[in-house]
């Protein structure tokens, strides 16, 4: 079981393009003399999905792993 292509291509260009964008903005903020803005906490949020949807995939995966193996009665390789 793995992620569809589109899907992978798209979430690197959407993530790519948000991390780019908001830490452009946070150098910005932080030249202009703010040294804290929500901005900053804005832009970890791409990882922090990133991280959250990688591990409930994962669950998903191996839930549906041993599932597949009671149905077949198999044993994992």
């Amino acid at each position: 079981m793995r992620i569809n292509y589109f899907v992978k291509i798209f979430s690197i260009i959407w993530f790519a393009g948000f991390t780019v964008g908001s830490f452009s903005v946070s150098i910005g903020l932080l030249v202009s003399g703010k040294f804290f803005s929500p901005v900053y906490l804005i832009s970890l949020v791409p990882i922090g999905a990133f991280y959250i949807f990688n591990y409930l995939f994962k669950k998903e995966v191996k839930l549906g792993k041993e599932i597949l193996m009671q149905i077949l009665e198999a044993k994992e390789i």
